[in-house]
């Protein structure tokens, strides 16, 4: 993500990245789009990936993040 934009705009394409996929038929797990989702955090949200990819659960949920 370009840390000069708001996290909305960057949220928004990334939402159209993920449509644009299922419309070609790519399936990705939650787990997956959580992941990619947290890898895309620009640099100042480190400790906000950090704690979310440290959680003691079993499972995530992409409509946690």
């Amino acid at each position: 993500m370009i840390e000069s934009r708001m996290m909305a705009d960057q949220l928004t394409d990334f939402n159209k990245i993920l449509n644009d996929l299922g419309n070609i038929k790519v399936k990705l797990e939650d787990e997956n789009k959580y992941l990619l989702l947290l890898n895309a955090f620009p640099k100042m949200f480190e400790h906000f990936k950090n704690a979310l990819l440290f959680v003691k659960k079993p499972t995530i949920i992409l409509e946690e993040v």
